[in-house]
């Protein structure tokens, strides 16, 4: 009887150290954010982190050349961000430079990310109207915190 408490205890300790699959902790440079191309003012909203620094950018309008202010946030916006390398979905990195949906053809808006890992860039442009399952409670996530930036 002790051996089988023994055994259930080892089989209970290995499968609560299992990584959960559908997130993975990932470094590199990281942009993201959202835009509304039929809209009035400031129609885009992107960060990126690189160097361990988060800017924000300078630009009203999306375009495929995202441009960042040369002033890092504070640091206390950086921890906020940090959750968002934490838990990126798998989904994305087994789907890599892939386009969701049809991102911002019905003025509905789109998500935009970029992962630099090792030389390589991968890009996903994400319909904001037609998530994925897989996707919908990251990009619910990425949004909270870009309103708390």
């Amino acid at each position: 009887m002790k051996r089988i408490v023994i055994i259930g205890f080892v089989v209970c300790c290995i499968a609560a150290c299992k990584k959960n699959s559908s997130t993975t902790k990932i470094s590199g440079d990281f942009s993201f954010g959202t835009a509304y191309n039929n809209c009035a003012g400031d129609c885009a909203k992107f960060y990126t982190i690189a160097n361990g620094q988060l800017y924000a950018d300078n630009m009203q309008r999306f375009t495929n050349n995202l441009t960042f202010a040369g002033m890092p946030l504070p640091n206390n916006k950086y921890l906020l961000d940090e959750q968002l390398l934490d838990e990126f979905p798998a989904y994305l990195l087994n789907n890599p430079d892939t386009t969701f949906g049809c991102p911002d053809c019905t003025d509905g808006g789109l998500a935009y990310i970029t992962l630099k890992q090792n030389g390589t860039a991968h890009t996903w442009l994400i319909d904001l109207q037609r998530l994925q399952p897989e996707l919908a409670g990251y990009i619910a996530k990425m949004q909270e915190i870009m309103d708390e930036l």
